[in-house]
C-alpha cells in the first residue's frame, strides 16, 4: 500500500501517523498499568516511556506534515502557518471542545 500510487503522499503519512499513535496508545497504556502496580512494574517499564516518548514526538511532527502536505495537494495552496493561522485554529479547537460539551 506504501509503495504503490493508489494513495496521495499525505494519506500514506496519514496511514504512518495512524501506526505511530497506536504504538503511543500501548505505550501509555502499559505505563499507566504499571503505575497501577504501585511502581513495581516501573523501573521494568522504563524502557519502554523513552520509546513511547520520542513517538509522540514523532506523531507531533507527522501531524505538521500531514497538515502540510495534504492542504497542498487538496488546494495547491501552502497552509497559513502565520500566527493568525495558529489562533484560528485554536478558535476552532476551543469551539469544538465547547461545542462537545453542549450537545
Amino acid at each position: 500500500m506504501m509503495s504503490s500510487d493508489q494513495l496521495m503522499l499525505h494519506e500514506k503519512v496519514m496511514q504512518h501517523e495512524a501506526l505511530t499513535h497506536t504504538l503511543t496508545m500501548t505505550g501509555l497504556l502499559v505505563h499507566k498499568a504499571a503505575q497501577a502496580t504501585d511502581g513495581i512494574l516501573q523501573k521494568k517499564i522504563d524502557e519502554i516511556n523513552k520509546v513511547n516518548f520520542k513517538n509522540r514526538k514523532h506523531q507531533e511532527q507527522l501531524k505538521g506534515a500531514i497538515l502540510t502536505l495534504g492542504t497542498r495537494e487538496l488546494t495547491g495552496q501552502e497552509p497559513d502557518q502565520g500566527i493568525w493561522g495558529q489562533a484560528e485554529d485554536a478558535i476552532a479547537a476551543i469551539k469544538g471542545a465547547f461545542g462537545g460539551i453542549t450537545d
